[in-house]
């Protein structure tokens, strides 16, 4: 995990996500927020005027103070223990997939890529070894 600051100050942080959505972003913020998390969006406001270099900066990393971050990371992978992915409304049919790719393409836009988030709550459940990102 990330560190930023010296923990003995109390100004350290550690980031306990990276994701590539600022929907994502706004809503792990919000739910640590509402538990009583003191959260750190890094480069949100970056990627908000610049979307474009959302992959490019790495994402938008999801950052607690050093001292919350093991209470956080439980929460998180309680709360993401009960929930799973939606299925893509077009991954079973690639031909419908590709039609919709080069409309948005030829109509001046491009589909943004699906990247997969990392998060360290699901990368401890997995238990030691490279992680899955």
């Amino acid at each position: 995990m990330a560190e930023h600051g010296d923990p003995e100050d109390g100004g350290a942080t550690v980031a306990i996500a990276h994701v590539y959505s600022m929907v994502e972003a706004d809503v792990i913020a919000a739910t640590l927020e509402a538990y009583g998390f003191t959260v750190v969006a890094g480069s949100r406001r970056t990627i908000s005027a610049l979307p474009h270099l959302m992959v490019g900066l790495g994402g938008i990393p999801i950052a607690v103070p050093f001292g919350e971050a093991e209470d956080a990371i439980a929460l998180m992978a309680e709360i993401d223990s009960g929930w799973s992915c939606p299925e893509a409304p077009f991954d079973d049919k690639p031909a419908i997939n590709g039609v919709v790719s080069l409309g948005s393409a030829l109509c001046g836009g491009v589909p943004m890529p699906r990247v997969e988030g990392d998060y360290a709550w699901r990368r401890r459940q997995a238990g030691p070894g490279p992680s899955a990102r």
